[in-house]
């Protein structure tokens, strides 16, 4: 391989693990403003914490050790603390699948 391909690879895999710490600070402070919302912002919190949840998974797989935990709390708290519906649930879950989109990426570079 050539010499540049070799720096700007090993310059992504630089990028890759910063920003994997920078997601997983976020994450944890995403789950104290949770925590600390207000009922009527739980919903706004839930929905800004799993897109980054999302995000942060498309980022790296390690990240899961964080969001596992945080997303069970979440849904426990959306759904039977606060009372609200499966519906409610559902379109959190659809903000953390969106934060995933980025896989769509591999396969329209793959052919585009």
């Amino acid at each position: 391989k050539q010499w540049y391909q070799r720096r700007v690879r090993g310059s992504i895999q630089g990028e890759v693990f910063s920003l994997n710490n920078f997601f997983c600070a976020y994450i944890m402070l995403r789950a104290f403003y949770f925590e600390s919302a207000p009922r009527e912002n739980i919903l706004r919190e839930a929905k800004v914490s799993a897109l980054m949840c999302g995000l942060s998974l498309a980022n790296q797989h390690t990240s899961i050790l964080f969001i596992v935990p945080f997303a069970l709390r979440v849904a426990f708290k959306v759904i039977c603390v606060e009372r609200h519906s499966l519906k409610d649930a559902m379109v959190v879950a659809l903000y953390g699948l969106g934060g995933m989109l980025w896989y769509l990426q591999l396969p329209i570079s793959y052919f585009f």
